[in-house]
This record gives structure tokens, sequence and C-alpha cells, in this order.
């Protein structure tokens, strides 16, 4: 099975995942994106898109890159992420 479609088939898979909407949009070695649609629920007290749905979306697609290029299984033991913005638009 190609990279790309094995990636695409572990999105599938997760409950977590679809309940979010995530798509996997491109998948090349090493690197994956990935989009979501905005929902209201997904909004913070001011509107904006939650952090912890941006934190999920780069520990997923880190996560998905990892399997671009290892057979193993591995999971992320740290990640810290600095905010410049608040994320407005439709997708992400």
């Amino acid at each position: 099975m190609d990279v790309s479609k094995f990636v695409k088939r572990i999105n599938d898979r997760s409950s977590f995942n679809q309940w979010l909407g995530i798509e996997v949009v491109e998948v090349a070695v090493g690197s994956v994106s990935l989009k979501i649609q905005w929902r209201e629920d997904f909004g913070q007290y001011s509107g904006h898109l939650h952090a912890g749905i941006i934190g999920t979306m780069i520990d997923t697609a880190c996560g998905f890159s990892g399997l671009t290029v290892t057979t193993s299984k591995f999971l992320a033991s740290n990640f810290s992420v600095n905010f410049l913005r608040p994320a407005i638009g439709d997708s992400f």
C-alpha cells in the first residue's frame, strides 16, 4: 500500500479525527498537510479557533509525517506552540 493511502486509512479509522473532520490533503515523505472546516463548537470564549484543536492538528500532522518515514510505533513525548495571533477563517 502506498504511504498516502496508509495515512488516509489511519485517519479514517480514528474516531476523534473523524469527529473533528480532519481531512488529509497531501502526503509526501516526511510531510503531511491536513485541513478542517470551521464549526461553531470549535470556538473558544471569544469565537476564535480553540488552541486545543490547533494542538491536535499539530500533533496529528507530526504523527502522520512520521508514518511516512518509519514503520516503527512512536508517540509524541513533548511539543510546544507559540501562538502569534488568533486563528480566524472557514478552514484551517
